[in-house]
């Protein structure tokens, strides 16, 4: 699946759904995103399109984030996600190239991040197995070069993956959305150390995270 498909595939169920939504709820906290309301992860998600648009990306993610959504801040939700829905595909046809991949996964997260604060199901078991291979690949590119010692990931619902050289010291086995929403860094350490690992997960715990952890317990 291109990342311009799984991109717009979520743009349109994130588009649709925030045509339900009232004052109220769109301030709802993030439980993933703490001091992120889904307001907040809404104008986080038209930030990113437009700046990828008019070539304002490259900064660091942690402050792109929150630049993002501060620039937002006084506009309302509907506001926003018109910005979205008029700007994003524009943004589909840009979605090629190495690294594009990360719009793809971002924009899943932040799906599910609000799906997780309105608790509703999650309903993208294709985007959810491109996010897991994509981010694995990408993590397995940097892994023979660091401390961590080899893992086999044998995903439930999918593939298997080893990371690192060697035979693997230490397996983990869930299912794919599990495995992408702890390698997005919602689910806290304490979570990702009860899951059903073989060997220490310990040396490979920090590894894995491409953000986070959480600080709190993330169920959704």
């Amino acid at each position: 699946m291109p990342t311009r498909e799984v991109y717009a595939r979520s743009r349109r169920r994130l588009l649709d759904l925030a045509a339900g939504l009232d004052e109220v709820t769109a301030a709802r906290d993030l439980p993933a995103l703490p001091g992120w309301s889904v307001k907040d992860a809404y104008a986080h998600l038209a930030g990113v399109c437009a700046d990828v648009l008019d070539g304002r990306q490259g900064l660091p993610l942690a402050d792109w984030g929150e630049r993002t959504v501060a620039e937002r801040r006084e506009r309302s939700l509907a506001d926003v996600v018109a910005e979205w829905a008029t700007r994003g595909p524009d943004l589909d046809e840009r979605l090629d190239g190495d690294g594009s991949f990360r719009l793809g996964v971002d924009v899943w997260s932040h799906e599910h991040d609000i799906r997780g604060a309105l608790h509703l199901p999650a309903p993208t078991p294709t985007e959810t197995a491109w996010v897991v291979d994509q981010v694995l690949g990408n993590l397995g590119r940097s892994w023979p070069g660091s401390d961590a010692p080899s893992v086999r990931l044998t995903v439930t619902d999918g593939d298997e993956h080893v990371l690192g050289a060697g035979e693997p010291a230490v397996a983990l086995r869930c299912d794919a959305f599990t495995l992408g929403r702890l390698l997005m860094g919602r689910r806290s350490r304490r979570q990702v150390a009860s899951l059903d690992w073989s060997g220490d997960p310990r040396p490979v715990l920090d590894r894995l995270f491409v953000f986070g952890p959480a600080d709190e317990n993330v169920d959704y």
